[in-house]
């Protein structure tokens, strides 16, 4: 919505200037008729850029992913990592609904997302990504929708047979009660690298 409301009143004032320039160059006729063309080639370039019909989309509510129940959790962020062993010749399909992936987790609630490959397992990717909290995690898992599944169902279907995505979810490193804030800024820097 930020990005919408700077766009929009950059182009409203960036719209009045050039009118205002086109009036007074020429006349008020001219400059409608400029404004009006804009439009119109506005309207065709942004054609692709259109939002899903809708029913293209299936946003109901899907049976809920397991969440650990973890008692005491800590505040602060959480990093959740995903394993997929991808079967020889399926990296490439993988890979082409990485972005899928990436706007599902952000969509629910990830706030930073990143793919890794190890380098010493042929076909092993990582998926990481950053949650504000624990329970900002548990309701990430409560928003996930139809359409995420069948991605998720997509995904398993390119790994090796046999296996299946391992998750691991990793807490916010606090400091004992009364201990000197030192390894804090280092924590902070590996998560956000």
């Amino acid at each position: 919505m930020a990005y919408f409301t700077v766009v929009f009143q950059g182009a409203t004032g960036t719209g009045a200037l050039a009118l205002g320039a086109v009036a007074q160059a020429t006349s008020i006729d001219t400059g409608l008729a400029v404004l009006g063309a804009g439009l119109v080639v506005g309207a065709i370039a942004t054609l692709r850029l259109s939002l899903p019909a809708p029913g293209d989309i299936d946003v109901t509510p899907a049976d809920l992913m397991p969440v650990p129940d973890l008692p005491n959790v800590p505040v602060g962020p959480v990093l959740v990592t995903a394993e997929y062993d991808v079967a020889a010749g399926n990296e490439r399909a993988f890979l082409a609904r990485r972005d899928r992936l990436r706007h599902f987790r952000q969509r629910t609630g990830a706030f930073e997302w990143r793919m890794f490959i190890d380098p010493e397992v042929p076909g092993r990717y990582v998926e990481t990504f950053l949650v504000g909290s624990w329970e900002e995690h548990e309701r990430q898992h409560a928003r996930e929708t139809r359409q995420d599944s069948s991605l998720l169902d997509e995904l398993n279907q390119l790994l090796v047979p046999g296996t299946s995505r391992v998750v691991h979810h990793y807490l916010a490193a606090t400091e004992p009660s009364g201990a000197e804030p030192d390894a804090a800024p280092e924590v902070r820097s590996s998560l956000s690298s």
